[in-house]
């Protein structure tokens, strides 16, 4: 996909989604875009948000679920970001996959490097490997790959590595992310918190994907058990080959002096859809969610004046509490087929923060 993006410098009053995102508005934001040339979508290059006398930066990298333009609004990372009181740096762009990172941590890093007196970038923030599982199904053998996986669930063995989707996709994640861990830690920074790939059984299109691949048979529990097994397949492939690369295979060489985080944020997004009553959304939904998404606007969720001045006292509960103001109502979970609403990035914040308060991958969760 990269191909067919073109540069494009811009403003936030230029577009209408990005005119809500009040954080772009603060003093000093810098925000460059690029549009796709066939699809004439617009999505994030970089953005920079500064916060005065900040002590560290916050970079993001990654996907759609962190990428403020695609979305019309501030995801959780950045959000993450500002309620420590950091500065953030952003190219995580709209449809990228995991070997797309590596080019959107230089970059960062390029423009830090042009911008003297900007915080140090200490904090990581990685949100990758959807797309890598998305774009595969547009290839047709893969099916037969996916279908082996069902399969495998339906006899609660566990699908042999040549011939699984998922632990294919989980080691070709896991491979990227430590090439971009170890260049993070050779620029400096100190703490990566890598997010889970959101694939559960409440995301609206993965249901309807399932069911379409079993013809419309598959009741709703067997499809909730199918993608609550290949979610938690795919991600503990993922942290277990990240683990074996990170310290097993890097005998003889100096450690990363890097502190590794995994957020499961699949987990979170599983329980709040829940309670919210938005769990079994599926191929009667979808279509009215995707034309949502096209015809509606995304009204704006800034972060509130308070919050950001108690985040940068250092009052992050006090913060956090704000950001995650009012309860999800069950039309308010999602923004289309696979991306959550404004407001449930909202409240992904503090679990991000109590991920990042807890403790990092380490080489004894090997044994």
């Amino acid at each position: 996909m990269r191909w067919l993006l073109q540069p494009e410098t811009s403003t936030p009053q230029s577009h209408v989604g990005l005119a809500q995102c009040d954080l772009l508005h603060a003093g000093g934001a810098h925000i460059t875009l690029t549009r796709n040339r066939l699809t004439r979508q617009i999505y994030n290059r970089l953005t920079f948000l500064p916060v005065e006398d900040a002590p560290a930066c916050a970079v993001v990298i990654g996907d759609s679920w962190a990428d403020h333009v695609d979305m019309g609004f501030p995801c959780w990372p950045t959000l993450l970001g500002r309620s420590l009181g950091y500065s953030v740096l952003n190219t995580a762009r709209g449809g990228s996959e995991v070997d797309e990172t590596m080019e959107q941590l230089a970059r960062a890093h390029e423009w830090l490097d042009a911008h003297e007196g900007a915080a140090p970038a200490q904090l990581l923030i990685i949100h990758t490997g959807g797309n890598d599982l998305l774009h595969s199904l547009c290839m047709p053998h893969t099916f037969a790959l996916l279908a082996s996986d069902i399969w495998n669930v339906i006899r609660s063995t566990p699908p042999p590595a040549s011939f699984s989707l998922v632990r294919r996709i989980a080691r070709r994640v896991a491979q990227g992310l430590c090439e971009v861990l170890a260049d993070a830690a050779a620029r400096g920074h100190t703490t990566a918190l890598i997010s889970a790939v959101p694939i559960c059984s409440e995301v609206p299109l993965a249901r309807a994907v399932v069911q379409l691949l079993s013809l419309g048979l598959a009741s709703p529990v067997f499809i909730t058990r199918v993608l609550d097994a290949l979610g938690e397949l795919l991600n503990s492939e993922i942290r277990a080959a990240l683990q074996e690369q990170l310290f097993s295979a890097r005998e003889g060489k100096d450690p990363l002096s890097l502190r590794v985080i995994f957020f499961d944020e699949a987990a979170h997004v599983t329980s709040l859809a829940a309670a919210a009553g938005a769990s079994t959304h599926g191929v009667i939904e979808v279509p009215g969610l995707l034309l949502n998404r096209r015809f509606h606007a995304v009204p704006p969720q800034p972060l509130s004046p308070d919050a950001a001045a108690s985040s940068a006292s250092g009052d992050a509960s006090e913060a956090d509490g704000r950001l995650l103001e009012g309860t999800l109502q069950v039309d308010e979970v999602w923004l289309d087929a696979h991306h959550p609403s404004a407001k449930l990035h909202r409240a992904l914040v503090l679990p991000a923060i109590s991920a990042l308060q807890g403790g990092g991958i380490t080489e004894d969760a090997l044994h």
